[in-house]
């Protein structure tokens, strides 16, 4: 009987919900539990998002704006935890939207590591005495050192290396917008610290003066 599955269901959801507040689990089990989780998740991968499709093209609209409702909350809450991880994020996916690239699995598929790019920046925050918050909170922008229109959209070496985090550092915002896609004296010397790797394709290891 699909109904009462549904409603037995309901009454399991609500039974969890209502012992773990009444138990909350400590920090300590909460990591073993998403530890687990994922172990199980990423054993079954894609038969869980089989599942996970399935079920939502059976959603109703309630059960979606729901859903949707809950993802907007924990967004919420999660920006302001983390306000690097979506300040980062939010770059590339201008740097995405300038290339023409897919907006699937962005930085998944083409090796960015979000979490290094995070510590580079926050490192150079470190240096002048502020945070990655205060920085993100003061009209400092995140710039390309070498500025993205030299590099070649269409190579995944490029691409990949147009978003290292040495490429990246901070700029007051009004300095950022003024120097636009120039390449200045003063970029060239900085440039000239970065390893050759993460040049474009297109100079051959040399920086073009």
């Amino acid at each position: 009987n699909p109904d009462w599955i549904e409603n037995n269901r309901k009454r399991n959801r609500e039974y969890a919900k209502e012992k773990r507040r009444l138990n909350p689990p400590t920090e300590e089990q909460r990591i073993e539990i998403n530890k687990r989780n994922n172990k199980n998740y990423h054993a079954n991968r894609e038969k869980r998002l089989a599942q996970q499709k399935e079920a939502k093209a059976n959603w109703t609209p309630e059960r979606r704006a729901q859903a949707n409702k809950v993802k907007n909350s924990w967004e919420k809450k999660d920006k302001a935890k983390n306000p690097a991880k979506y300040r980062i994020k939010s770059v590339i996916s201008g740097v995405f939207e300038r290339m023409g690239k897919k907006k699937i699995n962005r930085t998944i598929s083409y090796g960015i590591d979000v979490k290094a790019i995070s510590e580079h920046l926050e490192s150079l925050a470190l240096q002048v005495g502020k945070s990655f918050k205060w920085m993100h909170e003061n009209e400092y922008h995140i710039d390309h050192i070498i500025p993205v229109n030299l590099y070649n959209g269409n190579n995944e070496d490029d691409f990949r290396n147009c978003n290292n985090p040495i490429n990246l550092r901070w700029l007051p915002s009004k300095e950022n917008q003024s120097r636009g896609d120039k390449l200045r004296p003063e970029d060239i010397e900085i440039i000239k610290t970065l390893s050759p790797e993460i040049y474009p394709k297109s100079w051959g290891g040399v920086i073009p003066i």
